[in-house]
């Protein structure tokens, strides 16, 4: 089963490279995924949405889903698996980032900002609705900068939304025991 995860990954990585790199995707791609580096405008959004009494919850709940997605995806989850960047297993990729230190399964990015995103769907369903389409532009991004595999973006996504119903669901069961 492994083996043939990893031939997918490589499959469609080598398909990426070789048949969808473009100026034109490079362009939209590359400053989506770089709005994802050191979580810095998830971060901001959060601190934005606590400045103001009608979102001050939502903002809570969006950075404790940051956090608490970190913790698992980051710090726990790539540090068990350990699997190598795809720039690292396959010659032919020609990286369009920083060559990231940490390990690749799964995205930060994409985890961190299904994360969000999940926890925004619980407020307002049509800002949630933009959210998780900007993730999804996030994980293919990951991808197509040379990061990640799709297997790494598909957990991440898998993680981020678990994180964000946890937190919120957390949040809920505590507030009103």
């Amino acid at each position: 089963m492994i083996d043939l995860i990893n031939n997918l990954d490589t499959g469609v990585m080598l398909f990426v490279e070789e048949n969808l790199k473009n100026p034109f995707f490079t362009g939209m791609f590359l400053p989506i995924t770089r709005s994802g580096d050191a979580g810095i405008l998830l971060i901001v959004l959060g601190i934005i949405f606590l400045c103001f009494a009608k979102t001050r919850k939502l903002g809570i709940l969006f950075l404790l889903a940051l956090v608490f997605n970190y913790i698992l995806n980051d710090l726990i989850i790539k540090n068990i698996i350990r699997r190598p960047r795809p720039f690292v297993t396959i010659e032919q990729l020609m990286p369009l980032v920083n060559l990231p230190k940490s390990f690749s399964f799964p995205s930060g990015h994409t985890s961190s900002f299904f994360a969000c995103s999940t926890i925004l769907m619980f407020f307002n369903k049509k800002y949630g609705i933009v959210a998780l389409i900007y993730a999804v532009l996030m994980g293919f991004s990951r991808i197509y900068v040379g990061v990640h595999y799709p297997s790494d973006v598909i957990v991440g996504m898998i993680v981020g939304i678990i994180s964000g119903i946890i937190v919120f669901y957390s949040y809920k069961k505590i507030i009103y025991k």
